[in-house]
C-alpha cells in the first residue's frame, strides 16, 4: 500500500461537505438523494479549517519532514526487532515499542513499513491504531481496509474497525475514506467500500451506494465505424477470361472475383454495463437492516432506490 496525497488528507485534515450522488452514464436520473457523506476539499481551504481548529500543522513541509524521520526511525526498529521470525521474546519487545507511536504522520507508513514482517505486526499495529480511536487513526484503518493490496490485511482492518466503532459515533474521516472508495472506478475498491458500509451501518453512504451499483460507459467513432459484422456467404465465379495464344496452342487466363451474400453489420457505437454484484448485495444488507423491511425488490432499478431512500427512507429513519 503506496502513500498518497489523498491518504494523508484523509488522516490529516479533513471537513465535512455535502457529497452529490455520481450519475450513472446513460441512465436517465431521477431527483437526486441527498448524502451526508464528507467529500474532500481543495488543500487551502482543509488548511485554513484545520488553523482555525487548532487542528494540525498548516505546513505541509513540516509534516513531511516529521513523517521522514519517523519513518527512519522505523525501519531500524523493525532492523533490530524483527530481523528473525523464530526470536519470539525479541518481537514481542519490539511490538510493545510500537505502541509508542501515536502521531498521525506515522499511521500509514507504519502498515507500509511492517506489510512484509509478519501477520503478528501488522494485527499489532491495527490493533494499537484502534485503541486510539482518534478520527486520523480510524482513518488509517478504514483506507487499509479498502485498498490495501493484501485480502488478509484488508480483512483485518476491516473486523478491527467494525468491532471498535460498535455502538459509536462514525467520524468524518471514516465516511470520508468510505465514500472515495465508493467514488473510485476500480471496481473492487468500490465493492471494498460498499462493504464496510453495510459493515458499519453507515446510512449516509446509501445514496453514494445507489449510484455506483449499476456504471455505463460507451464510445464512439466521429470518423467512421467501430467494427464490421459480417454474417453471410461468399461464392467465387470467373469474371473474366482471356485467352492466350501460342504456336500451336491455345490457352485461357481466368480473372476470379468473389460476391457475397448476407448480412453486413456496422457498429457505430458501442456501451458497457457494469452490474457490480457485491455492491448491490451490500446495499441491500444495508437497506434491509437500517429499515426492517426486505429491499432486495428494488433490484437494480437505480431511480426506483431514490425514490425509496428519498419518499420511505428517510421520512422513518431515525439514527441510532
Amino acid at each position: 500500500m503506496r502513500p498518497n496525497a489523498r491518504m494523508n488528507c484523509a488522516i490529516g485534515v479533513l471537513t465535512i461537505a455535502s457529497a452529490a450522488i455520481a450519475q450513472t452514464d446513460g441512465i436517465t436520473p431521477a431527483t437526486p438523494a441527498p448524502s451526508t457523506l464528507p467529500a474532500v476539499e481543495d488543500p487551502a481551504s482543509l488548511a485554513a479549517a484545520a488553523d482555525a481548529q487548532g487542528g494540525f500543522e498548516t505546513s505541509l513541509q513540516d509534516y513531511r519532514v516529521r513523517q521522514k524521520q519517523l519513518e527512519t526511525e522505523l525501519r531500524q526498529l523493525r532492523y533490530t526487532y524483527f530481523r528473525n521470525k523464530r526470536a519470539h521474546d525479541l518481537r514481542a519487545a519490539g511490538l510493545e515499542k510500537l505502541k509508542a507511536y501515536n502521531d498521525p504522520a506515522i499511521f500509514e507508513p507504519m502498515i507500509e513499513t511492517f506489510a512484509r514482517t509478519g501477520a503478528d505486526a501488522i494485527a499489532a499495529i491495527i490493533d494499537h491504531l484502534a485503541s486510539l480511536e482518534t478520527p486520523e487513526a480510524l482513518a488509517t484503518i478504514a483506507w487499509t481496509a479498502l485498498f490495501d493490496d493484501h485480502p488478509r490485511r484488508r480483512s483485518m482492518a476491516g473486523d478491527t474497525l467494525v468491532r471498535t466503532l460498535d455502538g459509536k459515533t462514525i467520524p468524518h474521516t471514516v465516511k470520508s475514506v468510505v465514500a472515495d472508495g465508493l467514488a473510485r472506478r476500480h471496481d473492487p475498491h468500490v465493492a471494498n467500500a460498499a462493504g464496510l458500509a453495510a459493515s458499519l451501518q453507515l446510512a449516509d453512504a446509501i445514496p453514494a451506494m445507489i449510484a455506483s451499483q449499476v456504471v455505463g460507459r460507451g464510445s464512439g467513432s466521429e470518423g467512421g465505424a467501430l467494427a464490421y459484422i459480417l454474417i453471410g456467404q461468399q461464392q467465387a465465379f470467373v469474371s473474366d477470361l482471356q485467352p492466350v495464344v501460342g504456336d500451336s496452342a491455345v490457352a485461357f487466363d481466368p480473372e476470379l472475383s468473389v460476391v457475397t451474400e448476407g448480412v453486413v453489420l456496422r457498429v457505430l457505437d458501442a456501451v458497457v454495463v457494469t452490474y457490480r454484484v457485491e455492491v448491490n448485495d451490500a446495499l441491500i444488507r444495508l437497506t434491509s437492516d437500517l429499515s426492517g423491511e426486505d429491499t432486495s425488490y428494488l433490484g437494480w432499478d437505480q431511480n426506483k432506490w431514490r425514490r425509496w431512500y428519498t419518499r420511505e427512507f428517510l421520512p422513518t429513519y431515525e439514527p441510532g
